[in-house]
């Protein structure tokens, strides 16, 4: 059979007839179909096209056969500089060159026998569309929902234009797979959707769309609740938006989006060098530098930042997992209480410090200077038995006490104990000549607790003392209870401790 005949006979009689122009039918039940519009900065279809408008086909079809007014229309995204680009590298005029790009593409989803309402065609480049455009953005900008700042995009020097992040591949263009994006700070216009954030969350719950799409929704819209508080860097104040105002006695350091504007005024002379080094490395402003997949990295800026809670002086880092347009575009950095701070805190050797001890049902303790015999007869549930005959215990909190008795009665001299409460640790201490001394854990007694866990380890203490929650934490049974992303009690925290967290966030 001749099939090329029997096509360009049907496809030259539904033309005639229009048979798929639609009309505005009150008696039918409507349904619109409209696929991705075609980009025309090529000479025509590929088969992703094919494949993409031949679903699209089959659906309408459907719609139509089962009683449905449908519209399909179809147009033409032809309005930028990759059509632009197309047409210089063509020689053409770019009017000339993508209208007849647009007349190629038409012939061409003709022949696949797509049934398109053609009456209803549209091409972005046109006038009578993109007035419709000018028309909103001045209506925007009359009512102050558009503004003009510098922000970083994906720049490829061979298509001269700014690129999407999904169009960079691993650092290079989409389209120029042997060319390096570059990182620009560029002039733009952005709209504040902002403004209508409480809108467009509320609605989505009346859109028929599949949870996971509703989910990347909201996370584009990306309404956060939190607070600001203001860091001084080099006597000016730097605004920071934190979801955790709870974890503020626990920041260690501070790390800016490594395309911040103002990153450089921040970098000293003597970390110029290190900072541009790890600039070159970031090849797109992708929100994919949040995921857990990407390694953390950053170079220290030389700059450091006070902590207006404890007049703490901690050293500002730029990273890569920092997002410029999120709140400030920088962040206060809680490594015991954040997944992306611990990464970076662990891979640059910064201080981690624990200030929510998460909840627990029953007591911790590492036991040292008793015997086996002494806790199975004191029924305690010994998780594990060290290499060096230590043990590993949890306790019911209603037997705190008893287990006091017990240790002061077993401990052996030169020895100590500690064991988790519901608001911090309590240390116990036998000194070589049997005087036991006893202390909860607080600011008042972290120098002294420090002090004897290093004599008492025949280490000499330090001249700094260091915080005992730091050190505990090192120990991994104590870890999940110290460097977490949980609820808890807030400890190293000065007169919250002992608040629970969530009740000091609401504060």
């Amino acid at each position: 059979m001749e099939f090329k005949k029997i096509e360009e006979k049907w496809q030259g009689k539904w033309e005639k007839g229009k048979v798929f122009q639609v009309a505005e039918d009150s008696k039918k039940k409507k349904y619109y179909c409209c696929e991705m519009f075609p980009y025309p900065s090529g000479s025509g279809l590929h088969m992703g096209h094919a494949f993409n408008y031949t679903i699209g086909d089959i659906y309408s079809r459907f719609k139509r056969m089962n009683g449905f007014n449908v519209l399909y229309p179809m147009g033409y995204d032809s309005f930028g500089l990759p059509a632009e680009n197309a047409a210089i590298k063509a020689g053409v005029h770019p009017r000339k060159f993508t209208r007849e790009a647009i007349e190629n593409f038409i012939k061409q989803q003709k022949a696949l026998g797509l049934s398109y309402d053609w009456s209803r065609i549209l091409s972005t480049c046109e006038p009578e569309y993109y007035k419709w455009n000018q028309y909103f953005f001045l209506k925007l900008f009359e009512k102050g929902l558009v503004y003009r700042k510098k922000a970083p995009v994906n720049w490829c020097p061979k298509c001269n234009t700014v690129l999407a992040n999904e169009q960079v591949h691993g650092g290079k263009c989409w389209r120029h797979t042997d060319t390096d994006v570059e990182i620009k700070h560029l002039e733009q216009w952005f709209i504040k959707t902002t403004a209508y954030a409480e809108e467009l969350l509320e609605d989505l719950d009346n859109i028929h769309w599949p949870e996971r799409i509703k989910a990347m929704q909201r996370n584009w819209i990306g309404k956060s609740y939190g607070t600001e508080i203001k860091f001084k860097i080099n006597g000016k104040d730097w605004p920071i938006f934190t979801t955790r105002p709870d974890t503020i006695y626990g920041v260690t350091f501070m790390v800016v989006s490594a395309q911040h504007p103002q990153l450089m005024e921040l970098v000293t002379k003597e970390q110029k060098k290190e900072v541009e080094s790890f600039l070159k490395k970031i090849k797109s402003t992708s929100e994919k530098e949040e995921t857990e997949e990407l390694e953390k990295e950053g170079a220290f800026t030389g700059s450091y930042a006070i902590n207006p809670v404890t007049g703490d002086k901690v050293p500002v880092y730029t990273g890569n997992f920092v997002v410029a347009e999120y709140g400030s575009g920088m962040v206060m950095a809680v490594p015991a209480h954040d997944q992306r701070d611990f990464e970076f805190a662990k891979k640059y050797d910064i201080e981690i410090k624990p200030v929510v001890l998460k909840n627990h049902n029953e007591s911790y303790s590492y036991v040292m200077g008793v015997n086996e015999e002494e806790l199975e007869r004191f029924n305690v549930k010994i998780v594990e038995k060290t290499k060096n005959g230590f043990f590993k215990i949890k306790i019911p909190f209603n037997k705190l006490e008893e287990y006091k008795k017990f240790i002061r009665n077993n401990l052996r001299p030169g020895f100590w104990n500690e064991f988790s409460t519901q608001k911090g640790f309590y240390f116990i201490f036998k000194h070589k000549d049997g005087k036991i001394e006893e202390m909860e854990l607080n600011e008042k007694t972290n120098n002294i607790i420090d002090k004897y866990g290093m004599t008492f380890n025949n280490e000499k203490p330090k001249d700094k003392p260091e915080n005992v929650y730091n050190w505990l934490a090192k120990n991994n049974f104590y870890e999940e209870l110290l460097i977490h992303t949980e609820s808890g009690i807030l400890i190293n925290s000065g007169e919250f401790n002992g608040t629970p967290n969530e009740d000091a966030i609401d504060e």
